[in-house]
């Protein structure tokens, strides 16, 4: 202090506002405006600043920095007079060597609160004449910045250059401070890394150095690998485990390994073990991924559930041990082990390397080994969010994958299952994240072109679907607010086609993308509506019914959009029947019957089987002849008394089933007397009387009842109790009508066989040229009078005799009709 005044100067209150030393040297800056700041000896003792205690005893180092012949094991006097014996001597240290040297001191000796409190007092005119004196021997770099707030970007570069040069001008205190403060040697190097409790995973390497090995490559022998096993699994070493997790990160990077490694930093991702033997390969996969969570549930977790959990694997507690899987951990629980700084990085390069392993994968078994092993490691991911995101992008990405081969669908069931048990151990919101990645996935596979792919799609869908509805099962309270926004975007595309009435609008709505949207929905409100806590779902009820009649009623053209409001109607009936509500579809139906095209004389098919036509797999039918072929006509007539006959069964014991069934008995007379189709006025009558039947049972029990018809609240008030529900009657109707179609499927495989040798047989008639038009029937009748003879022939066969017979009972397999 200049004067020895008590009163601090205004350079001296600027310097302690802004922190004074302890800032400087975080920042990598020094004050060069002629002032030397103090320095204390290096000693390991905290109490150096005190001024009144004796020096404190120095250890004896002669062979490194702090030997009594340097500077760095003297105190403030004696480090000034042998200062200034240097300076006479001509053995001062250049500026830019000698601010480094004293950076370093200052950051292994130095108490920044007590050089706070006494850097303005204790340094004298002397003090500051023999730094002028230092620094004006330094170079032009450092001796042009004579400000306190210099460019910090531009000190840090300086401070990095000088670093890289102290090896050279200073071996011995280089080896001091690569021993004691390595972290000053690597300045400028880091970001300053991250804090451990806060369980932030950020996805760059750099964190998970800790569990890497040397950069130079270690070949993997099988002794060598058998080793570090037992010190793992047996002896329980971390030094082992973070071994074992570097070889198995060097092998999921094998493959790729030659391709980056010169793109890699040293020891950032590269082989740090070699594996040469297949052998070698596969032992250390199956161990890493079957029992690497032992060993994070030793050193993390409680020893009771690691010993309850081998139990259970020995026994015939595979529930058990599913429930357990299934059960979350608490993420302060890992936090607050004592194992938890080095254990955190291991699990890091493990999880990692497992995800770029599975990203690698391409045959299905490989995959369903990998799913099947992380289903150990999923519950103890909660303190890494961000490592349980990617997890479940890439699980994501496994379950919609578009393919249709069969082993595929293996893979497909256990990424779901890990999927769920993400949802069900992960902290909350992460079942909300999972809810809309599925969903988003789903509505993107069912998006498809043309109707060829809907038969090959639709099976995968329809998994996708169930799935689906199992997870948002899960926790209504999230799911109805997924539920709410998703069906809001379908009512929004309804409004907007209705609103432009363009055909790009109505595209948007009049496609297998919104059906099956609407779909989904409608399975998922269904599986609530039965449950206790799906009452909130139930809400939804209304809206998405309201959806799904708009877009039944408000099509662009209602007859060749026909296998659409079949789909419509068939969704309004799953809905009645789920919440024992009634929808009124009964009358669009009728609007179907009473189209003018039933009536109409219908052109010849062009192909063979009516019961080809799938009209669950249509939504739109053929803009030529549109209703006017005698197939589309059968099949869509046959699809129609089908809901009818539904719709009927559903509202059987309703106490107003004789008024329900008022219009549909009239227009069904109507249509039974003016059609010419005999099969057509077959379904017509059994209608009726099903219609009739029903009828008299309800008013002879609705008589019974003691309350008024305004008092009663259920539906099925009339259902015995013995009788099946709604549900239950709806889904044995469903599963009727798929026996029926199954047993079509033959017959259509084998007239396309008839008709292709018919085909052969005539283009062999034909290529003759020598035979004349007389002979050509006498040869096709003789054709025929040997057929009936061959066929006897085969018949009487013991060999075709002995061989099973295919055909179901009860379904005629003739080829008349």
């Amino acid at each position: 202090m200049a004067g020895g005044s008590s009163k601090p100067t205004k350079r001296e209150r600027k310097f302690k506002a802004t922190g004074g030393i302890e800032r400087r040297l975080k920042k990598g800056s020094v004050t060069k405006k002629g002032k030397l700041r103090k320095r204390k000896p290096l000693s390991t003792d905290k109490d150096a600043s005190n001024k009144k205690e004796p020096v404190v005893e120095q250890r004896d180092r002669s062979d490194d920095l702090t030997a009594n012949d340097n500077l760095g094991s003297l105190d403030l006097d004696s480090f000034f007079a042998q200062f200034a014996e240097k300076v006479e001597q001509g053995q001062v240290l250049g500026d830019d060597e000698a601010s480094e040297n004293d950076d370093a001191i200052d950051g292994k000796g130095i108490d920044a609160n007590a050089s706070d409190a006494d850097d303005s007092d204790d340094v004298s005119k002397e003090d500051v004449a023999m730094h002028d004196e230092a620094s004006g021997n330094s170079n032009s770099e450092s001796s042009d910045s004579d400000s306190d707030d210099d460019d910090v970007d531009a000190a840090e570069a300086r401070m990095k250059k000088d670093m890289a040069k102290l090896q050279e001008q200073d071996p011995e205190f280089h080896k001091f401070l690569k021993s004691n403060e390595q972290s000053l040697l690597e300045f400028g190097e880091e970001d300053g890394g991250e804090e451990v409790g806060e369980g932030d995973d950020e996805m760059d390497d750099d964190e998970g150095n800790s569990a890497d090995a040397p950069p130079d490559a270690v070949e993997l022998s099988a002794k060598a690998l058998k080793s570090l096993e037992q010190g793992t699994f047996e002896s329980h070493g971390i030094k082992s485990l973070k071994k074992l997790v570097a070889a198995y990160k060097s092998a999921c990077h094998l493959g790729d390994a030659s391709q980056q490694d010169n793109k890699r930093k040293p020891g950032e991702s590269g082989k740090t073990f070699t594996i040469d033997s297949s052998q070698v390969f596969d032992q250390l996969m199956l161990l890493c991924l079957n029992r690497c969570h032992e060993a994070f549930h030793y050193h993390l977790l409680s020893n009771d559930e690691v010993t309850d959990e081998k139990k259970e694997d020995g026994g015939d507690g595979g529930e058990t041990v599913e429930l357990l899987d299934n059960t979350p951990v608490n993420p302060r629980t890992l936090e607050n082990a004592k194992q938890w700084p080095t254990m955190r990085p291991i699990m890091l390069s493990f999880m990692r390397s497992t995800l770029h392993l599975m990203s690698e994968a391409k045959e299905p078994e490989q995959l369903v080994l990998i799913l099947n092993a992380l289903s150990k490691y999923i519950r103890m991911l909660t303190p890494f969010p961000r490592l349980a995101e990617a997890l479940l992008k890439s699980l994501t990405a496994l379950w919609s994958a578009p393919t249709d081969d069969e082993e595929y669908q293996l893979v497909r069931i256990k990424a779901f299952v890990r999927i769920r048990q993400l949802a069900l151990t992960q902290p909350f919101p992460f079942i909300e994240e999972c809810l809309k990645k599925c969903y988003l996935a789903y509505a993107k596979s069912a998006k498809f072109g043309g109707s060829s792919s809907v038969a090959s799609e639709l099976p995968t869908l329809t998994f996708m679907g169930n799935c689906l509805v199992e997870l948002y099962s899960l926790d209504y309270d999230s799911s109805y607010q997924h539920a709410f926004v998703y069906i809001r975007q379908l009512a929004l595309l309804l409004r907007a086609a209705l609103q432009k009435k363009t055909p790009e609008a109505f595209q948007q709505v009049y496609c297998w993308q919104f059906i099956l949207c609407s779909k989904l929905w409608v399975a998922i409100l269904s599986a609530a509506a039965p449950q206790e806590d799906g009452a909130l779902m139930s809400s939804l009820l209304y809206p998405l019914t309201e959806v799904i009649l708009g877009v039944t009623r408000n099509g662009p053209s209602p007859t060749r959009h026909l296998p659409l409001r079949f789909h419509c109607i068939r969704l309004l009936q799953q809905l009645a029947a789920a919440s024992e509500k009634y929808i009124p579809t009964t009358l669009l139906l009728m609007d179907m019957i009473n189209q003018k095209e039933w009536h109409m004389k219908p052109k010849k098919s062009r192909s063979g089987d009516a019961r080809g036509l799938q009209m669950n797999l249509m939504i739109r039918l053929p803009k030529e002849d549109c209703l006017r072929t005698h197939e589309q006509l059968e099949a869509a007539m046959t699809e129609i008394f089908a809901l009818v006959q539904r719709e009927l069964e559903l509202y059987r014991y309703s106490a107003g089933f004789p008024e329900f069934s008022l219009q549909v008995v009239q227009t069904l007379k109507k249509f039974a007397k003016e059609t010419r189709s005999p099969r057509w006025k077959i379904f017509a009558r059994g209608c009726l009387d099903t219609c009739e039947r029903y009828s008299v049972f309800a008013t002879t029990a609705r008589s019974k009842l003691h309350e008024a018809p305004r008092d009663i609240q259920r539906l099925e008030c009339l259902r015995p109790a013995s009788e099946p529900s709604m549900l239950e009657r709806l889904n044995a109707s469903v599963e009727k009508e798929q026996k029926q179609w199954e047993s079509i499927k033959p017959v259509i495989k084998r007239k396309g066989k008839d008709a292709s040798a018919d085909k052969g047989s005539d283009d062999d008639e034909g290529s003759n040229d020598g035979e004349t038009e007389a002979e050509k029937p006498k040869k096709k009748k003789a054709k025929r009078a040997k057929k009936p003879a061959k066929q006897a022939s085969e018949e009487a066969s013991p060999e075709l005799l002995a061989q099973q017979d295919e055909v179901k009972e009860g379904i005629d397999w003739s080829d008349e009709d």
